[in-house]
């Protein structure tokens, strides 16, 4: 299935995600995010558990960008970053690494995440690294950036 990639604040079109059943199991993710607002380096990447990536507003005002897309994909209720082959929550896929421009074309695998999974949920791409724990908090991914509801 292909989903298409939006700048959460702007809504502007930067890029898509095809994610394929991998025949070992999991799920396959070819990126390709194309001019980009985000800097070189690495990105947290995320299913959310949510079809749905409005921006939300906290009780102080504050604005969250993609809000509505909910948490990370966690459907055993783990609570905890592990990455793509911890034994977390299943929302944690392997961080991705942009370039010049805020373009990153790769492909990432998550082994433990089923194809038949995504389907109504998002995918969120994080400001800043992902280094797949609890501390900081999110493993030190921040604000969401990019995302497009899986459909």
């Amino acid at each position: 299935m292909m989903i298409a990639i939006y700048d959460l604040r702007t809504f502007e079109l930067v890029g898509s995600v095809q994610a394929t059943p991998h025949p070992a199991g999991g799920t396959a993710f070819a990126v390709t995010i194309i001019h980009s607002r985000l800097r070189e380096g690495r990105h947290g990447f995320h299913v959310h558990e949510y079809g749905d990536v409005s921006p939300t507003q906290k009780p102080d005002g504050e604005i969250v960008y993609g809000g509505a897309a909910g948490s990370h994909y966690d459907p055993q209720r783990t609570g905890k970053h592990r990455g793509p082959y911890g034994h977390g929550h299943l929302g944690d896929l392997p961080y991705l690494t942009f370039g010049p421009g805020g373009n990153c074309i790769e492909v990432v695998y998550a082994p433990r995440l089923l194809y038949s999974a995504l389907k109504g949920r998002s995918l969120i791409i994080h400001l800043g690294g992902d280094n797949y724990t609890d501390h900081p908090p999110n493993g030190g991914g921040k604000a969401r950036v990019l995302g497009g509801v899986i459909l």
